[in-house]
């Protein structure tokens, strides 16, 4: 970056016109009349660094309405800064530490209108769509159906009869209600990345299934 040349007549201090930039369009003298003035070949310049909190207002309201951006920041002032770029005047300080620097563009008006929410204000709470509470309810029921199926297997295993569990028992009460839950698991976690029909037409798969092999869960096999 060049080097920024403050205009002669600036007084000393941190804020400063800078030489060759002004297109004396009255801006800043309108904003702060105590804090700028015109040189005699029309250059507008600091005459007066802001000494008060309503002078820094005025300051600080003078960068948001100048035409070009003429007038500059070269102090260090973390608070000066921070308040610059709050204005969305960041690019008009000339010593920025990187933290500040990486985040001005940031922190625009504009921008935190649309990136940040008031601190009294909570976030609006969004609310399950009608699919993924009927997958979540399904979910929980597959989960409870292969529980039960798992456990009632367990128990005809330890009778120790012969030929019992078979195979048909087995893919009823333990492969079939898994089957039910791995669907609608993937359904319930995946949903956001599935289109709407699919998540309808799989979840009405599944509600039927549920439902075929509930009935079905009572009568062996």
């Amino acid at each position: 970056m060049s080097e920024r040349i403050p205009f002669p007549e600036n007084v000393p201090g941190d804020f400063y016109v800078e030489h060759g930039c002004c297109t004396a369009c009255g801006m800043p003298t309108t904003e702060a009349p105590e804090l700028f003035a015109y040189a005699p070949d029309g250059h507008c310049y600091v005459r007066k660094q802001p000494s008060s909190a309503k002078e820094m207002q005025e300051m600080v309201g003078a960068f948001a309405v100048q035409d070009i951006g003429c007038i500059r920041y070269k102090g260090r002032d973390r608070a000066v800064q921070i308040r610059l770029i709050r204005a969305g005047e960041g690019d008009q300080c000339d010593d920025l530490p990187r933290d500040l620097a990486c985040n001005s563009a940031l922190q625009s008006p504009e921008m935190m209108n649309t990136t940040q929410r008031p601190t009294s204000e909570p976030a609006p709470v969004k609310a399950w769509p009608a699919v993924r509470i009927v997958a979540a309810i399904s979910t929980g029921l597959w989960l409870f159906m292969s529980l039960t199926g798992i456990s009632g297997m367990q128990a005809i295993r330890d009778q120790h009869v012969a030929g019992f569990p078979n195979h048909a028992q087995l893919r009823l009460y333990v492969l079939a209600p898994l089957i039910g839950l791995a669907g609608s698991a993937a359904i319930l976690g995946f949903g956001k990345r599935l289109p709407s029909w699919s998540k309808r037409v799989g979840m009405v798969i599944s509600l039927l299934a549920l439902l075929r092999v509930f009935m079905m869960f009572g009568g062996g096999a």
